[in-house]
C-alpha cells in the first residue's frame, strides 16, 4: 500500500460502509450510496422505504455483489494476503493496521481455508496463521522502530541487531521478511 494510504482508506470504507452494517441487525451492502437513497442515509424505517421510489439512476438494491470487492480488499490490504504462486501454493502475508488494532478473518484458497489473526499496538504486531497444507508464506512484518527488534516465533527468540539472521528471515531497517512459512504459527515483532 502507498505510504500513508492506509487511515484515508479506512476512512473512506468507514464513511461508505459503516452506516449500511450499522443500519440493522443482519447487515448487507447495497448498491448505491447517493442515487440510491436520494442523497439521504438509510438510518429509519421511514428513511427506508425510499429505496422503492425511483431515481434518475433507477431503482437500487439493499443486497448487491458490490460487497464482494470491499472484502477482497480487506482480505488483502487489511489482513494481508495476497497469492504468489499458481494455485495459491504461496502467498505473502503482509498486514497493514493502518489506524486499526486487530483484525482478523478466514481467506479461501484453493488448497483449503487460510486463518490469519494480527494485533497491533505501539510495541509493535502478533501475527497468527493457520495456512493449508501445500501452502508456504512469506510474512513481512513492519519493524516498530529502525534498528534494534526481537522476533518472537515458536519457542525462538532472535534479535535482530544487524549482526546476524538465520537463513529464513531478511531484515531490513524497516521490515522483517520471514520465508517458508507454514502450519500453524505465531510470530510477534517487537
Amino acid at each position: 500500500m502507498i505510504a500513508g494510504a492506509a487511515a484515508p482508506a479506512m476512512k473512506l470504507m468507514r464513511d461508505r460502509y459503516g452506516p449500511m452494517l450499522d443500519w440493522e441487525d443482519v447487515p448487507t451492502i447495497w448498491e448505491g450510496w447517493g442515487p440510491f437513497t436520494a442523497g439521504e442515509a438509510i438510518t429509519s424505517d421511514a428513511t427506508f422505504s425510499v429505496q422503492h421510489q425511483p431515481r434518475v439512476a433507477g431503482e437500487r438494491s439493499l443486497v448487491h455483489t458490490s460487497g464482494c470487492l470491499v472484502g477482497y480488499a480487506l482480505s488483502e490490504r487489511v489482513l494481508g494476503v495476497m497469492p504468489t504462486g499458481p494455485g495459491f501454493e504461496s502467498c505473502e502475508v503482509r498486514p497493514c493496521p493502518g489506524d486499526l488494532e486487530w483484525a482478523r478473518g478466514i481467506y479461501p484458497t484453493p488448497r483449503g481455508d487460510m486463518h490469519l489473526a494480527w494485533q497491533a499496538d505501539d510495541a509493535g504486531i502478533e501475527v497468527r496463521l493457520e495456512l493449508p497444507a501445500g501452502v508456504a508464506a512469506t510474512v513481512v512484518l513492519e519493524r516498530p522502530t529502525a534498528g534494534r527488534s526481537v522476533l518472537q516465533r515458536g519457542g525462538e527468540t532472535v534479535v535482530l541487531d544487524g549482526t546476524h539472521a538465520p537463513p529464513d528471515l531478511e531484515v531490513t531497517r524497516d521490515q522483517v521478511r520471514i520465508r517458508d512459512v507454514t502450519g500453524s504459527r505465531v510470530l510477534a515483532l517487537r
